[in-house]
Order: C-alpha cells, then structure tokens, then sequence
C-alpha cells in the first residue's frame, strides 16, 4: 500500500478529474462521508458546493485541498466494501476523519486504489491542526495497515528483480508509478557514473523514465526543481509526475550536480572511455554492421547505445551506456568517430529488400567472371 499525497488551491479542479472518470465509467464513487446526503443522493453540484462553501469560510490558508491515492498492489484483490474500510481508516489516523470527503475507486489502469478528497478548512472556519510531520508519518500508517490487511507491500522489490539486480521498464498503468520510480531510482542514481543530466536520462530512459527540469520560463527551472515522469514507448510522458523531494532518496537537482562533479573527475574515467571505444573498434573490424547491427553486437558486450532527440537543438545526440562498468558517455565526448556522420560513416547503410536482392545479383555475376576468366587460364 502507498499514498500519494498532493494539495490543491481549487476543489472544482479536483473534483473534475474524479467526476470525468466517473462519467466515463473508470470510477465509481464508493463513499461521502460526513456530508448530509448519502453518496447516491450526491450531485456534482452537491459536492462542489458543499466543498466551496465549507473553503470559503478561510481564505487565508493557501491551499486547502487534499487529494490523496491509495495504491496497492495488484495482487490484493480488495472489494468496493474494503477499500472504503481502509481508506476510512486511513483518513482517520491521518486526522481528517470528522471532515467531509469522498472515496472514488479508479479502474483506468490495472491495480486497485482510491482517491481521496477533503478539504483542511472545518465548519468554524479553522483549519484542521494536522502538523506537516503527520504526513511524514503516512508511511508508517500504510505499513502498519498492509500488516493489519493482510496487504503486499509495495516497498519490497519484486524477486526476480532483485535476483537481476535491474528494475523492470516501467509501464504506465500496469504497475503503481511512485513505488515503481522508486525502485529504478534506487538502481540507477548514484549507481551509473553520470556526469550530467542529459547523461542520466540516457539510463533512465531504458526503464521509460525521466529527469525533467521544466521549461526555462517554468516556476520549477527557476527555482531548480527537479521531476520524475514516466514515459511511454515512444518517449512521450504519461501519467503523473513526481517531485524529486517526494522520495526517500532525495535524488534533487542539487544532489544530483554533486554527483556529476564527482564522477567528472573520476580518476577511471578515460579508462571507462576506452573501454567502450574498444568495443566498438572491435564490432567494426570484424565484419560490416549497420547502425542496428552494431547495437545488437555492442549489448553482447553490455554496452546500450540510447538515442534521444535534443528538445533545443532539434537532433539527435547518442549516448553509451556501458552496464559493467556503469559509466554513461555522450558520445561527442568519445570523439568524432564514435558519433554523427563519423559513426555513420564507419557503418554500412541498412539495405532494403530490393538492394540486398541486387548486391546478391552483383556478386553472382561477379563469381561468374571470375570463374570463366580462370577456365580460360
């Protein structure tokens, strides 16, 4: 079981996104708890109404949305009557158990959970005295619930991942997304010898995943934010995104720059270079490849080769990352050779049908000539 924990400044905001799942009939609202209705005699409007009104009578507290998921594994085959036990239960050690919320269970992607909406602001116009600590302690809650639920937990890895020691690609919808992030996160910061982001994104995007930074004229660039995002198989986001702040890790843009300086002057580094230079070299000269069939021979040697398009310049910049010896490399640090036309240069283009078919013809005719010139001998 994990929480996800966000606040919001609008409730209508919040509650559009519940209620479109709802109408598209991917959710469905289990639970209103504490409102003056049951839940089948709620409107939308009765619920944005009863919301607005109760946020309207404190207009000094910032953001008084709460709107948390419960995730949980998808093995826990829990029924509509259990996950409003739990959430319940939930909200209450959480201190928000006297206030009005809503329980919708979600089913637009392949494991169970809920979302929660409440709201800080009570009927006198106070807000909840929840200490920003309590939220620290959500973790805690959720482990001591998944033990009382007989719940699979999500902060174990799965097995044959740690038998791997690699996490899984991670596929929206298919897995819980923070617990997921974590686990390649885990795996990946601090353990590849990268030395800038575009390097770390490299890696990540082997497991769909991505550092971002935001747009330069972004509130997050500003103020060097950093934000994990899952990706699909074309490399373009999906689902939702996460603070790097959110993990147990901490992998910031701050943490990570001290990284990077680190394995810049890594005493190996040159060493590592030549490393994948060689194998290169190597793949090359024993017989002509073309670009995929270089790749294909340099996984043999556990090298992965990453292409990724530069958002600024407009082209693509290639990568190495070498899984032995856990160093990334662009590749123009490699050298001329190793990427661009250089590279291109050194690979055989990728023939289609017909040409294989006229490059056999040509060498048919050629072994001809050759034969008829030597009977003539």
């Amino acid at each position: 079981m994990f929480a996800k924990i966000g606040r919001g400044q609008e409730i209508a905001e919040t509650l559009e996104y519940n209620e479109e799942k709802l109408e598209a009939a991917q959710a469905k609202c289990l639970w209103a708890g504490n409102f003056a209705k049951d839940v089948e005699d709620l409107s939308r409007e009765d619920k944005r109404y009863h919301f607005t009104r109760l946020i309207s009578l404190n207009e000094n507290v910032h953001k008084p949305v709460l709107h948390i998921s419960l995730n949980f594994h998808p093995t826990d085959k829990l029924s509509d009557a259990q996950l409003v036990q739990i959430s319940r239960e939930y909200l209450e050690k959480m201190g928000f158990g006297r206030q009005p919320y809503l329980i919708y269970r979600h089913t637009d992607i392949a494991h169970p959970h809920t979302h929660l909406i409440t709201t800080y602001i009570q009927k006198d116009g106070k807000a909840v005295p929840v200490p920003r600590s309590q939220f620290y302690y959500s973790q805690q809650i959720s482990r001591e619930m998944e033990l009382r639920y007989h719940l699979a937990s999500l902060g174990k890895r799965d097995r044959m991942q740690e038998r791997s020691g690699q996490p899984l690609t991670i596929q929206y919808g298919k897995v819980p997304t923070m617990p997921a992030l974590s686990n390649v996160l885990d795996k990946v910061v601090g353990q590849y010898k990268c030395t800038s982001l575009e390097e770390l994104n490299a890696v990540l995007r082997l497991y769909n995943v991505e550092a971002y930074r935001g747009r330069e004229e972004s509130r997050l660039y500003k103020y060097r934010g950093l934000i994990y995002r899952v990706l699909d198989e074309q490399g373009k986001r999906t689902g939702s995104q996460v603070k790097a702040s959110a993990f147990d890790s901490k992998p910031t843009l701050a943490r990570l720059e001290r990284q990077f300086e680190l394995h810049r002057s890594e005493p190996r580094r040159q060493e590592y270079a030549e490393h994948i230079q060689a194998a290169v070299d190597w793949a090359l000269a024993q017989r002509q490849l073309d670009p995929a069939g270089l790749e294909k021979s340099l996984q043999k040697e556990r090298i992965t080769m990453v292409r990724m398009k530069d958002k600024t310049a407009g082209e693509e910049r290639l990568f190495y990352v070498d899984h032995q010896t856990r160093s990334v490399f662009d590749a123009r640090q490699l050298g001329e050779r190793y990427h661009g036309k250089g590279l291109d240069q050194r690979c055989t283009p990728k023939l289609t049908p017909e040409q294989q078919q006229e490059q056999v013809q040509k060498s048919i005719q050629q072994q001809r000539g050759r034969d008829e010139q030597s009977l003539e001998l």
